[in-house]
């Protein structure tokens, strides 16, 4: 519930602010000027009253470093240590990747993040954005190529996984996300059996474009973190194609 009291004293601040520091010169030049406010006004008066998920999307040039110190505090919170290192680290994560809004459609029928297009993401640089869903879980989309090879894998059924031959590089969309909204952020670090059972990928694409399985692992992680570093990943399938997996369109199509 907002609190009004406090939303009045911190307009009588600003508006005291502005008179004290601007209002001369308005009246000496009658001329428009533009007011850059202290980092302090802005996150501790302006930006406390909005809620936190909506805090990280400001991005105006004078908001800057109030924005970082926000995503720097969201990304700490939410993600565990382990997935901020295969993302490339806290800094990486708050200066170099888009922070997102999360739409219904992301979250498929089992409640999986595994209903994101390509569409549905800002086009920006970033390949990589970060959020919390409904549910107020976090996750990372990632977004890559999948390009073929002359590869083929043998083991397997091939019966039992029917599939259709990659032909040329691909764009795809894979989401990397907490499972569960109870799930506590500090126990992600507890590997149990190898796999971290409270974090998941999916996509609406291909399984099989995936780096890894439906349980984030350690060799997942480190499959991310070699994609986004800008590497290669080669991928097996079921009797069926490889596959490679990489940043940009030209990484899978040597």
């Amino acid at each position: 519930m907002v609190d009004y009291l406090s939303v009045s004293i911190s307009i009588l601040v600003i508006t005291g602010l502005f008179m004290y520091h601007c209002l001369p010169e308005y009246m000496q030049e009658c001329t428009p000027k533009n007011i850059i406010l202290s980092e302090d006004i802005i996150q501790h008066h302006i930006l406390s009253f909005l809620p936190p998920k909506n805090r990280l999307y400001i991005n105006k040039a004078t908001n800057k470093n109030a924005t970082i110190a926000l995503r720097r505090d969201f990304v700490r919170a939410y993600y565990p240590h382990v997935i901020l290192k295969a993302l490339g680290g806290i800094e990486r994560c708050v200066n170099n990747y888009c922070f997102i809004k999360s739409l219904p459609q992301m979250v498929g029928s089992t409640d999986y993040i595994d209903g994101v297009r390509i569409v549905d993401l800002p086009d920006t640089d970033s390949n990589v954005y970060l959020g919390i869903d409904n549910f107020r879980r976090p996750f990372a989309i990632l977004r890559y190529w999948v390009g073929p090879t002359d590869e083929y894998d043998t083991d397997g059924d091939y019966e039992t996984e029917p599939y259709k031959p990659l032909v040329v590089p691909k764009q795809v969309v894979v989401s990397m996300f907490q499972r569960y909204t109870s799930s506590s952020p500090y126990l992600h670090a507890v590997l149990s059996a190898n796999y971290m059972t409270t974090w998941c990928l999916g996509t609406c694409y291909s399984s099989r474009y995936m780096p890894g399985d439906n349980c984030v692992s350690e060799e997942t992680l480190e499959k991310i973190g070699q994609l986004l570093n800008g590497q290669r990943i080669i991928l097996k399938g079921w009797r069926c194609q490889c596959l490679v997996l990489g940043i940009t369109k030209e990484l899978v199509s040597l």
